[in-house]
């Protein structure tokens, strides 16, 4: 829940509470924690930390989990502490705390925004693993682990924006059969969209998420 909806005002919500959303998913996906720890308090009080308390960057929280608790996390990411802590420190940090600031004008404003700054940052590690000697680990997280990351959000992205187009259609005439459209064939049109292709969709065109996946791994190993 975002700041925005646990205060004891009632405040607007808009797209950069979803912002915030997505910033407590990334946060446990990189340090398999959320930002705050509840354990022992009330409803009411939870809501006053989220209002009220600034959280730890993923890095620093990680840090302050129990050992054991900190090597666990760590071997299901295929790496140890330091490393998941190095990983994570710096960029990926700086990206989490702009999705949880209080203030949702310091967030980012679009899911996209989000997404690329993930993306190039993913396209950095790509980069950096092709002048690493052989043999050698240049990255504490796997790519294939971060580039299902930007997966995720890039659906989240196109969702969205597939979402947007429909109703702008719907502007102009009434939701028929023929408009019903498949996950799959929504991600499709946003990149023809994006790839300033306007046309129908075929059968042809609609492709699934482990392939558009597959290319983005593949276009990331070419760069």
């Amino acid at each position: 829940m975002s700041p925005e909806q646990s205060g004891p005002a009632r405040e607007e919500i808009d797209r950069r509470t979803d912002i915030y959303s997505l910033g407590v998913l990334l946060h446990e996906l990189l340090v398999g924690c959320v930002p705050f720890d509840f354990d022992g308090f009330g409803l009411y009080e939870q809501l006053r930390i989220i209002h009220e308390r600034e959280p730890d960057a993923p890095s620093a929280k990680y840090k302050s989990l129990p050992e054991k608790k900190a090597l666990i996390i760590a071997q299901t990411r295929k790496t140890n502490p330091s490393q998941l802590v190095g990983s994570v420190h710096g960029k990926l940090d700086g990206i989490v705390m702009r999705c949880l600031e209080k203030k949702r004008q310091d967030r980012y404003d679009t899911a996209m925004a989000l997404a690329v700054d993930i993306e190039n940052w993913l396209a950095a590690q790509a980069h950096a693993a092709e002048g690493a000697p052989p043999k050698r680990s240049v990255g504490p997280l796997p790519l294939i682990d971060l580039a299902l990351l930007v997966g995720l959000l890039f659906v989240v992205v196109a969702t969205m924006f597939g979402i947007v187009l429909l109703l702008s259609r719907n502007q102009q005439r009434a939701l028929d059969e023929d408009d019903v459209m498949t996950p799959n064939s929504l991600m499709t049109l946003t990149i023809n969209t994006l790839r300033n292709e306007p046309r129908a969709l075929t059968e042809g065109d609609v492709e699934t998420a482990d392939s558009l996946m597959y290319r983005m791994i593949q276009n990331l190993k070419s760069k």
